[in-house]
């Protein structure tokens, strides 16, 4: 299974680090270092956005734009303005604007580049991650499940995200008067945060992270249909691998007799004053 840095490494038919090096005036060698510095941090981003239910249903939602599967697979969309513009969208959204000059600071530090030709790149390599995480989950085969998780359509689970956790400061639907038995289960039941923060939780070795317990589903949501939870953990276990920064990635940590704290535990730290 592939993870942060594989993707990127594969993206544009295994060609991405001649195609960036070309795109921003480098080497092919810095545009290789760059990528092995910036996924440790990216990874630390990633995961922790799966792990809050309102950051996970946005991320889903953009994994099926089409222009992140361009700049995954075409060197000529991963140069374009639009996929920059987007690129910096996402990472705002994800990390918050304030997380990427330090990012930008802490691959420079490890890859020798300037900062600000970094902060270029985040966008774009982000975008091109965005596009390979849905390549990568279709060739495993979950291409069908991951369209409906990442489409908000009628029934699709990217409107059951939207409805559960689309309005967190909403106040929580009255309670409905019970009715009788009727043998059926609810086509979408109260539990499905707790069962989607249990597959989490063995997607990432027993963590359940706590912001997906106790969501309830609101009055009249829509079913989807062939929902199957063994196939919706397997492909979260998959995409939770795929967060993984990979062996040739670079410590996120400063440079040696450079000041700096960790950056993964700074990131973190970004992370969690966003949520406040």
């Amino acid at each position: 299974m592939f993870n942060l840095y594989e993707l990127l490494q594969t993206a544009h038919g295994g060609q991405a680090a001649e195609n960036l090096a070309k795109q921003f005036g480098i080497s092919p060698e810095q545009a290789e270092a760059v990528m092995q510095a910036v996924t440790p941090a990216l990874s630390s981003g990633f995961q922790a956005n799966m792990m809050n239910p309102a950051a996970f249903g946005s991320f889903l939602g953009a994994m099926g734009n089409p222009n992140y599967q361009a700049a995954y697979n075409d060197p000529n969309a991963a140069s374009a303005a639009a996929t920059e513009n987007q690129g910096n969208d996402l990472l705002a959204q994800m990390f918050g604007p304030q997380a990427l000059e330090p990012m930008a600071k802490q691959a420079a530090a490890l890859s020798g580049l300037s900062p600000q030709v970094i902060q270029r790149m985040l966008p774009v390599l982000a975008s091109m991650l965005m596009g390979g995480f849905l390549s990568a989950m279709q060739q495993k085969g979950f291409g069908g499940l991951f369209d409906q998780l990442t489409k908000g359509g009628a029934g699709g689970f990217g409107s059951i995200f939207g409805q559960i956790f689309g309005n967190a400061a909403a106040p929580a639907p009255q309670q409905q008067p019970q009715t009788e038995p009727t043998g059926q289960a609810p086509a979408s039941g109260g539990g499905l945060g707790d069962l989607l923060g249990s597959v989490l939780s063995q997607a990432f070795g027993g963590q359940r992270p706590g912001n997906w317990q106790g969501q309830q589903a609101p009055t009249g949501m829509p079913s989807m249909p062939g929902f199957d939870p063994a196939t919706v953990q397997a492909s979260f276990e998959a995409l939770s691998k795929m967060f993984q920064p990979g062996a040739g990635a670079t410590p996120a940590r400063a440079a040696s007799d450079s000041p700096g704290e960790n950056l993964s535990e700074e990131i973190g730290d970004i992370l969690s004053n966003k949520k406040r």
